[in-house]
């Protein structure tokens, strides 16, 4: 049997027993000859086992390793080794309990439950072309790898690997592992917004304004407690939400077991494209509801035919405007033209009205003296000659 990963690696089984039952830190177990693994911090998993008589195993498939289940005064769950076990160390956080390993075996667990309460059948640690799968959840078209990630691995090719063999993968990154790589200063490589991946955050209610849990609280009260502490997980940053726009996708936030629904039942999914908008600019890959894809694709098409009915609209009024103008431009050379001819008829018949009437006589004489106002005017000459009869009369009478 392989090995544990490197988030909570195992070893082989420890040779020769004590003689007495030692406590182990093992979280998961099943029950002998049933393939189901169990969890101590799910109540009716732990009212099935404990003071019942039943007989435990540790949840590795190729180990037998007896487990007895307890719990002291304060409430507190733990198993531990068969006193006639050798003990082993599979499904155990590596070395010897570092507070993120078992945050990590608390996820798996929160996980494995939620997916049982919505209804669908999931199983830790499978074994997929080699490699462990935290949790194989089966559903329809096709199973999903839920990877509880917060050491830096080869994201890409661990994903390829799983859609060879029909499976898709949700990378779930906890916001503690941020917290704590913030406090030290450090920054990663964050797949958040490149793979189908969604921050996981710990908050102490269900409201938005709810507080979030520090890693100190969380592991004294929650990974290491005795489970009494109620945390309500939250997946983040790539839950897209479609703006009021519809034009436009949002981050916002959802309680986990929400959201996983919608990722099983398939009405959310992963969209590699620069789909969300951060408030303060800035767009990246996310996980969307098919529904409001439609609604913001179909008002995609709605704002751009309304904008070529607009520029449709634009270009006729300008073809109508230069119509008009030209309309416009034509009357007036019209106008002018005809004033032209109206003019040019005006000075032709004025012309010929001035050929058609007599000249008036010039008079031709040379200056006159200037006449003494106070003497009569000579008489005028007339110039008109007599007829030739009167004058031939007047010769012969005299």
């Amino acid at each position: 049997m392989a090995q544990r990963r490197e988030n909570h690696s195992g070893q082989s089984h420890k040779s020769g027993g004590t003689g007495k039952s030692s406590k182990t830190k093992k979280q998961f177990f099943r029950v002998q000859g049933e393939r189901d693994v169990l969890w101590i911090r799910n109540s009716s998993d732990w009212a099935r086992v404990h003071r019942t008589g039943v007989h435990l195993v540790c949840p590795d498939r190729g180990c037998a390793q007896r487990l007895v289940a307890h719990q002291n005064a304060y409430g507190t769950r733990y198993l531990s080794n068969h006193k006639d076990s050798t003990g082993c160390n599979h499904f155990v956080p590596a070395g010897g309990g570092g507070r993120m390993t078992d945050e990590h075996l608390w996820l798996q667990g929160k996980l494995r439950e939620i997916c049982i309460e919505l209804g669908y059948d999931a199983e830790l640690e499978v074994d997929v072309a080699g490699a462990r799968v935290d949790l194989r959840v089966e559903s329809a078209p096709f199973p999903f790898a839920f990877e509880v990630q917060r050491v830096s691995t080869d994201f890409t090719a661990r994903r390829q690997a799983r859609e060879q063999n029909g499976m898709r993968t949700l990378w779930l990154l906890p916001e503690s592992d941020r917290q704590k790589n913030t406090a030290k200063g450090k920054r990663k490589r964050d797949p958040l917004f490149s793979e189908p991946s969604v921050r996981l955050g710990y908050r102490d209610g269900p409201s938005a304004d709810a507080k979030v849990l520090t890693v100190d609280q969380l592991r004294s009260d929650v990974w290491q407690g005795d489970g009494s502490t109620e945390v309500h997980l939250i997946a983040g940053v790539t839950v897209g939400k479609l703006g009021h726009d519809k034009l436009s996708f949002r981050s916002s936030r959802l309680p986990l077991q929400a959201f996983l629904q919608q990722v099983l039942d398939g009405s959310r999914e992963w969209y590699p494209q620069r789909a969300i908008q951060g408030a303060n600019g800035g767009t990246w890959a996310g996980w969307l509801l098919g529904d409001d894809v439609k609604k913001y694709k179909a008002e995609v098409v709605a704002v751009r035919e309304m904008r070529e009915r607009r520029e449709e609209a634009a270009r006729a009024a300008a073809e109508e405007a230069a119509r008009e103008k030209a309309d416009r431009e034509r009357e007036a050379r019209e106008r002018q033209a005809a004033a032209a001819r109206a003019e040019d008829d005006e000075a032709r018949a004025r012309c010929e009205r001035e050929q058609r009437e007599p000249m008036a006589p010039r008079d031709i004489s040379g200056p006159r003296e200037a006449t003494d106002p106070a003497l009569p005017p000579e008489p005028v000459r007339s110039n008109s000659r007599k007829p030739w009869w009167r004058r031939l009369l007047g010769f012969f009478v005299g």
